[in-house]
């Protein structure tokens, strides 16, 4: 989902340390200055970035229980603040950025540890019709509203690997989907502590919950909010009372009592 370019780095003096399999891996903390690349923008420029050095032992790289560990120590995730609006996967639906980081996630067995990086921030909402940002929770089933102040997280599918002597993808992102959905759900099926996020429209007579939104490169999965408000208003133009229901919009309606 992002792509940062180390600019500086200015080592401290002190940083943390860990022994793992009869080894002492030490550390030295530094603070980055990032761009982030916004496709159709100018680069988006992040300070002040938490990251470190590993100094001892030499020529032995950082284990994944490791770098878990470490990353645990920072209060859960490494980032940092930036202000800029991206289309969701040129869809159309536009997201306001402010922040990006890296944190703890599970493999796709669901205990491996992995790290994933997120944009977060706010999903800019139609003003025509009452639409709303809402968290489910899946053990419970329960929905409620995303505190305007809380930024919900957007992330994709994609690995890092080295391909003569260059980092690539091994994924083509034109192929993945872009999903609102916390870095723990990126590739675990979902289990009972699992936390939702979705779309939900409100009118006198009921409720339409679109969940867990996800987008593809050019070609979208789940129709961006405004369209799906257009089409809202054409089912109360064609009938007084109008019911919305597809797959491809991952909808349901919550009739009022």
């Amino acid at each position: 989902v992002i792509r940062v370019d180390l600019m500086h780095h200015a080592l401290s003096n002190k940083g943390p340390s860990r022994h793992e399999n009869g080894k002492h891996y030490l550390y030295q903390s530094s603070r980055c200055r990032a761009s982030l690349d916004c496709p159709k923008c100018a680069l988006a420029v992040a300070k002040q970035i938490l990251g470190f050095v590993q100094v001892a032992p030499r020529g032995l790289p950082l284990t994944a229980v490791a770098l878990r560990d470490l990353i645990t120590r920072q209060a859960g995730s490494i980032g940092a603040a930036v202000d800029c609006v991206v289309d969701i996967g040129n869809s159309g639906q536009q997201m306001r950025l402010s922040r990006f980081d890296v944190s703890n996630s599970f493999g796709s067995n669901g205990s491996d540890p992995i790290i994933v990086a997120a944009g977060r921030g706010n999903v800019l909402l139609p003003k025509d019709g009452s639409w709303s940002m809402v968290k489910h929770e899946h053990g419970t089933g329960q929905v409620s509203p995303v505190p305007q102040e809380l930024s919900v997280p957007l992330i994709r599918i994609g690995k890092l690997v080295k391909q003569a002597d260059k980092l690539v993808l091994d994924k083509d992102p034109a192929n993945e989907l872009l999903r609102i959905a916390n870095p723990t759900e990126l590739l675990r099926a979902a289990v009972a502590n699992t936390l939702n996020y979705g779309f939900l429209q409100t009118t006198d007579t009921q409720k339409a919950l679109f969940l867990t939104p996800a987008f593809k490169q050019v070609r979208l999965i789940n129709v961006p909010v405004a369209e799906v408000a257009r089409l809202w208003r054409i089912g109360q133009t064609l009938a007084s009372s109008a019911t919305l229901i597809g797959t491809s919009l991952s909808g349901t309606c919550l009739n009022k009592a």
